[in-house]
C-alpha cells in the first residue's frame, strides 16, 4: 500500500497531472493499493475508485466516488462536491426570477441521459417556455454526469403536464425555490 498524504497539495496544475499520472502508472503496472489524503475534490474525482468523507476524526461517508459525488448524502460531502460541481442557481439568475412567481426545476442527468434532447422535447410537446438558468455536465470515472436548472413558465396546467412528462425521461427532477430551497 502507498500513503500520499496531500501528494498534490499547492502545485501547479501541470505538476498535479503529472503526479496523478504516476500514481495510476504506479497502480497499474505494480498493481498497489494507493491511499490518497487530499482536500481537493478534482483529484479525488480524477483518479480514485473508493472515497472516505471525514469530521472530526471519523469517517461519516464513504463509497464509490460516482456515488458520493452523483448523491453526497452529508453535508459535508456536499460541501466538498460543491467545489467541484457547484449546482447552485446562480446570483445573476436569481435576479432574475425573484422578480417573478417562477418555476424552477432542477435535473440531474447520469450516463446517456445527458445527451437526450429533454428541454427541446417539452418545449415542444407543451405550452410552455423553458429558459437555462445554469448547468454542467462532467465525467465522474468516465459516466456522464451534470445538472442543468432551468425555468419554465406558461400555464399553471401545461407546467405539470411538462413536468410529469419530464419525470418519466430517465432524470433526476425536483422543483426548487428561487433559493435553490426545495419546494
Amino acid at each position: 500500500m502507498l500513503l500520499c498524504d496531500e501528494a498534490t497539495s499547492a502545485l501547479d496544475p501541470e505538476t498535479t497531472g503529472a503526479i496523478l499520472e504516476l500514481l495510476r502508472k504506479i497502480n497499474k503496472e505494480y498493481n498497489i493499493t494507493i491511499l490518497l489524503i487530499t482536500h481537493e475534490m478534482s483529484v479525488i474525482r480524477e483518479i480514485c475508485n473508493r472515497v472516505a468523507v471525514m469530521e472530526g476524526g471519523k469517517v461519516i461517508e464513504k463509497g464509490k466516488v460516482f456515488d458520493i459525488f452523483s448523491n453526497p448524502q452529508s453535508q459535508t460531502a456536499k460541501n466538498f462536491v460543491k467545489t467541484v460541481i457547484n449546482d447552485d442557481i446562480p446570483a445573476s439568475a436569481l435576479k432574475l426570477i425573484q422578480n417573478h412567481d417562477a418555476t424552477v426545476w432542477k435535473f440531474t442527468f447520469v450516463g446517456e441521459s445527458s445527451g437526450n434532447p429533454l428541454l427541446s422535447n417539452i418545449a415542444k410537446q407543451f405550452d410552455v417556455n423553458v429558459s437555462v438558468l445554469s448547468g454542467n455536465i462532467s465525467e465522474i470515472q468516465a459516466i456522464a454526469f451534470g445538472y442543468m436548472i432551468v425555468e419554465v413558465t406558461g400555464e399553471p396546467e401545461e407546467i405539470a403536464k411538462a413536468f410529469a412528462y419530464a419525470a418519466t425521461q430517465n432524470v433526476k427532477l425536483e422543483e426548487v425555490g428561487a433559493h435553490g430551497s426545495h419546494i
